[in-house]
């Protein structure tokens, strides 16, 4: 996504939304982190004001606006630089960080575990970090809280700090799978699971096989049409296009598209978004005139 686009996508209170809408936390810091990087503090800055509104009392940060729970997006925030932050607001972060952890790492989930004669396994030994309090340490949040606590090492260096991080790498080293390959598949099976998963695409029409879909109209110039299904999110894409000549690349070439409704699709897409309470106003009325319509029908053929 180019920084004008990024620009265009900011809501009027700072934040940034996944697509549409309220602002959320996560997008929010990727967009401040890519503007810090090219240089426009003013623009990150309003979005550095507005993430101080969904900070908790215990110092995390929700997902967005109306959550009162800290999540894993407190990890994210603390990659900010401290300085622009806020000192205090990033060292309450780092503390929520030092202080939370996956819930089969917590005593009572282990004197539960204990009580019922359960064995405690290994891959428990070491605590993780949950995308929820109270819920279950996963890889990617483990992995994020890491890197946001080996930033704040480097400038402070504490023992506290480095337990922590040690206990997330023996985490993390605990769920790799020797002498597997991807995800963890033997090599004799990737070629199963990537057909499973291409049939499961084509099922969903993302994937399609077209022997002779490309149409060359010159000798460097071609035209291919692609249908895509409903789903697919309106916005910025990625069109990456790839020249193979016996199964060998010799080019690629990636090219910005953007996707759009149209007619009364991108109306009603519009004012759901937008105007979501005239958006329901009108979707009441509307219904209510089709119940006095049908039941003006039934009457008027039953007689």
């Amino acid at each position: 996504m180019s920084v004008e686009i990024l620009l265009g996508k900011q809501n009027r209170d700072g934040g940034w939304p996944y697509v549409r809408g309220a602002s959320w936390t996560e997008p929010t810091v990727y967009a401040i982190l890519a503007l810090l990087a090219e240089g426009d503090t003013q623009t990150a800055g309003r979005g550095l004001r507005w993430l101080p509104t969904v900070q908790r009392p215990d110092g995390g940060w929700s997902p967005r606006a109306g959550v009162e729970e800290s999540t894993w997006v407190t990890a994210l925030v603390a990659l900010l630089p401290r300085e622009r932050l806020g000192r205090e607001a990033h060292a309450r972060a780092i503390q929520w960080l030092l202080c939370t952890q996956g819930r089969e790492s917590t005593i009572s989930y282990r004197l539960r575990e204990w009580l019922l004669g359960n064995r405690r396994p290994d891959d428990q030994q070491f605590p993780g970090w949950p995308w929820i309090p109270g819920t279950a340490a996963w890889v990617g949040t483990t992995a994020l809280a890491i890197l946001a606590l080996e930033k704040e090492a480097r400038r402070r260096p504490s023992p506290a700090i480095a337990e922590r991080v040690a206990e997330g790498r023996g985490f993390l080293r605990a769920r790799m799978v020797p002498g597997r390959g991807v995800g963890g598949l033997e090599p004799g099976r990737i070629d199963a699971f990537k057909a499973a998963f291409q049939r499961l695409k084509e099922k969903d029409g993302l994937y399609v096989h077209a022997d002779y879909g490309v149409g060359f109209v010159g000798r460097s110039l071609f035209r291919a049409s692609i249908r895509l299904p409903a789903n697919v999110p309106v916005g910025p894409l990625a069109a990456r296009t790839y020249l193979f000549h016996d199964g060998e690349l010799l080019s690629a070439q990636t090219t910005r598209v953007v996707l759009r409704r149209s007619g009364l699709e991108r109306i009603v897409y519009d004012m759901a978004f937008e105007y979501p309470a005239a958006y329901g106003a009108l979707s009441v009325v509307f219904a209510a005139a089709v119940s006095l319509l049908a039941s003006w029908l039934m009457q008027r053929f039953a007689r």
